[in-house]
């Protein structure tokens, strides 16, 4: 049957609004689906962007015990994680299944603070109710020496033998009105370390043309610290572990360290060469190691100079 001009124009009028609204859809359903695919990439993008650190769940005072259980994970953007962040944090016990701290807090660290190790002093420091800042000015530094740079501080002697003193210390180069110093360095140093700092200093003054110097480390993140091989005088390891200022678990690690016969062996040395000196030796350096000293100011002093 034919149909009116009337029913013919609105049933096309009908297919004409279903055309256009399937293409309308089918346009939502692409730009829908256009912007799902870029959040899915912006979110993958994210999640490369981001790496896990371990905040705190709680306030810690300076000095108090940091613990593992304080710790939780949480996920945040690279560019806002600091390089040294722990990696990973391992709960362990005492025998008694008490959990064990990891060290005590350096400074006031406040909920949800990223904790780096640099904010603890570890169990293996803290012999740390001893360590002090000790002011150093007798030692040759490095020429583009800064502050945070890690050294070993070693001792070179007249005859070539070279001594580590003390290993991986951070550095702080004190300024005087915003001008940092030319030949003075601070260092966080045990009571152990301290004494034995003092002994190798007394023992380069005898030694004409023995030399302290720095010697920095390149990639201090990932490198280990060197084992110190310098040992003390008897008198010095006596005092060490008769002080009342480094804890007893030390005392007996230490003497073990200073009578093995590595240690005995690099002191017969450093005797044989001290043997050669006479007390008047205190008096002075070599004047050829007084002429590095000073060359190596004077360079250092350049360095500072274009900074």
């Amino acid at each position: 049957m034919a149909t009116n001009p009337m029913q013919r124009k609105a049933r096309n009028s009908f297919l004409f609004g279903v055309l256009i609204a399937v293409v309308i859809m089918g346009a939502i359903a692409a730009i829908l689906l256009w912007q799902l695919r870029t959040l899915k990439e912006e979110q993958a993008e994210r999640e490369a962007a981001q790496v896990s650190v371990y905040v705190l769940t709680c306030d810690v005072k300076s000095g108090e015990s940091v613990y593992p259980s304080m710790f939780k994970r949480v996920a945040v953007d690279k560019s806002a994680a600091p390089t040294n962040k722990y990696t990973t944090m391992i709960r362990t016990e005492d025998e008694e299944g008490n959990e064990l701290p990891i060290g005590l807090a350096k400074i006031e660290l406040a909920q949800g603070t990223v904790v780096t190790p640099e904010m603890i002093v570890t169990s293996e420091e803290s012999q740390s109710s001893s360590i002090r800042k000790q002011e150093y000015n007798m030692i040759k530094l490095t020429t583009q020496l800064e502050t945070d740079d890690y050294v070993d501080i070693r001792l070179r002697m007249p005859s070539g033998l070279d001594y580590i003193v003390v290993s991986k210390k951070r550095v702080e180069i004190p300024e005087i009105e915003g001008i940092p110093s030319l030949n003075t360095i601070w260092l966080e140093l045990s009571e152990e370390e301290t004494l034995t700092m003092s002994n190798a200093i007394v023992e380069a003054y005898k030694m004409e043309g023995a030399i302290l110097y720095t010697a920095q480390y390149v990639e201090a993140g990932i490198q280990e610290a060197a084992i110190p091989t310098y040992t003390p005088s008897t008198e010095v390891i006596n005092l060490t572990t008769q002080n009342p200022n480094i804890v007893n678990e030390a005392k007996q690690a230490l003497y073990n360290r200073y009578t093995s016969a590595q240690y005995t062996a690099n002191r017969n040395n450093i005797n044989g060469e001290l043997s050669q000196y006479s007390d008047t030796a205190l008096d002075g350096v070599n004047s050829g190691v007084s002429s590095e000293v000073t060359s190596a100011q004077e360079e250092r002093q350049s360095y500072l100079d274009s900074l």
